[in-house]
């Protein structure tokens, strides 16, 4: 008997009889293809290989930060895109429409014909999570549509992250918002109005994201006054007004 085990069934013995080796017989054991790795083949882990958000900025490995989409005209230009945001998942290995069949969604809304896509709508704040799965695999995002509700403080204690209305005055007044009078450098007295611009973002939680990540840097916070002589600025609001010509009223919005 040649080495033929019938007990291994994925092998199998082949004798062959070479004539120019005078009659001696020789063995050959090969090991056919096995069904398994065929189905191994034929079935390649596909999966979601990343998300990415359209008209949004990316705050984190999971988080993405976009702006409230408000209807209207703006009241002051902002360069940002509007309209909708987009979640793209992106498959591997080939990344094309028969492995987008096979993935699983949960949150935003489809869009028909684009099956590796989900839209969100930004017209209001929320935090909106979503989940992209092919099988075991799985990759997750949030996207956060900010806000921010501002109010102006005329009366009561300084907010503790305003800047001091006493900072950089060669006189300074209370550490309150309101009225008061103040000495003059000449005779009598000024007058002086202390008020405080605050900004509370939405939703609830979003400023911890951008302070975790160390992200304030990524957005420009864009700010307007109007009013009588009042100069537009950028960065610090400050105006004056003469209130009369033994007086005058600071007003700072921080």
């Amino acid at each position: 008997m040649g080495p033929h085990n019938p007990l291994q069934r994925r092998q199998a013995a082949v004798q062959c009889v070479s004539q120019s080796m005078l009659g001696r017989r020789c063995w050959f054991a090969s090991t056919p293809r096995c069904p398994s790795i065929n189905r191994a083949k034929a079935n390649i882990m596909v999966s979601i290989t990343k998300l990415t958000v359209t008209n949004a900025k990316r705050i984190d490995a999971a988080n993405w930060l976009t702006v409230r989409d408000v209807f209207g005209p703006q009241e002051i230009p902002n360069p940002s895109p509007r309209g909708d945001c987009v979640v793209q998942a992106d498959t591997g290995p080939q990344n094309n429409a028969a492995e987008w069949s096979q993935i699983v969604w949960n949150g935003a809304e489809p869009i028909p014909g684009k099956p590796n896509q989900r839209r969100i709508r930004r017209q209001a704040t929320a935090q909106t999570t979503i989940t992209a799965s092919i099988g075991s695999t799985s990759q997750r995002c949030v996207l956060w549509a900010l806000w921010a509700d501002v109010s102006v403080l005329t009366t009561g204690p300084r907010p503790p992250h305003a800047k001091p209305w006493s900072e950089g005055e060669a006189i300074p007044g209370p550490d309150q918002c309101g009225a008061f009078e103040v000495p003059a450098f000449s005779m009598g007295k000024n007058a002086r109005g202390q008020i405080v611009t605050v900004a509370k973002l939405f939703p609830s939680g979003v400023g911890r994201i951008i302070d975790t990540a160390k992200k304030q840097q990524l957005f420009n916070i864009r700010r307007q006054l109007t009013g009588s002589r009042v100069r537009r600025q950028r960065r610090t609001l400050r105006y004056r007004r003469a209130r009369s010509s033994g007086g005058h009223a600071d007003g700072r919005n921080l």
